[in-house]
């Protein structure tokens, strides 16, 4: 379940940033910083096979 590699990014003057509208100070943002998603990723790979 790898991610493709993205383009550089690039700033779009009528579209935020994802990143600059989220708290970081918000609760959820904190737990997901905690979650070790590495084993998530090796546990359910084989429930969602990769397309390429």
């Amino acid at each position: 379940m790898k991610h493709r590699s993205r383009p550089p990014e690039q700033d779009d003057l009528l579209r935020p940033r994802l990143v600059d509208m989220i708290d970081l100070r918000h609760e959820l943002v904190k737990l997901a910083a905690l979650i070790d998603w590495e084993v998530f990723e090796r546990e359910w790979a084989g429930f969602f096979p990769s397309a390429t």
